[in-house]
């Protein structure tokens, strides 16, 4: 079984330069966990919902206990993705796909094909086809 059996090709994806606000917003809406970070349509990065939470909650923790530095400044998608995200392509074996993502302790991969991004495998997704094969 080949990556490309798998993948999900509908793809929401984000600028670097796009407010972290805007992360929030996609998650929420289309109530994904991964969403890929494109420059002229070449994958530069790739934030998750836990980046996001993890980033607010460490603000928020900065906030609590230096509450008199405490300032807003604009957070950006690039400060907090993930860069270079790991990729494949889409007649990747599924094995040495979900051996990624064991190895780097990641749960999702984008697959590209001529360095476009054509689609994305997230450990659910993996999920999905076991338990069909199964």
């Amino acid at each position: 079984m080949t990556i490309s059996e798998i993948m999900n090709t509908k793809i929401i994806s984000l600028h670097p330069k796009d407010d972290i606000s805007r992360a929030k917003e996609v998650f929420a809406k289309y109530d994904i966990h991964h969403i890929p970070v494109l420059s002229d349509n070449k994958v530069i990065g790739i934030i998750s919902n836990g980046d996001y939470l993890a980033f607010v909650k460490n603000q928020e923790i900065g906030r609590y206990h230096y509450p008199n530095n405490a300032y807003d400044y604009k957070v950006y998608i690039e400060d907090i993705m993930t860069k270079n995200p790991w990729t494949v392509t889409p007649d990747t074996k599924l094995k040495h796909a979900l051996n990624l993502m064991i190895e780097h302790r990641i749960n999702c991969i984008l697959i590209t094909e001529n360095n476009e991004l054509i689609g994305i495998v997230t450990g659910k997704d993996i999920y999905k086809a076991f338990a069909v094969i199964l």
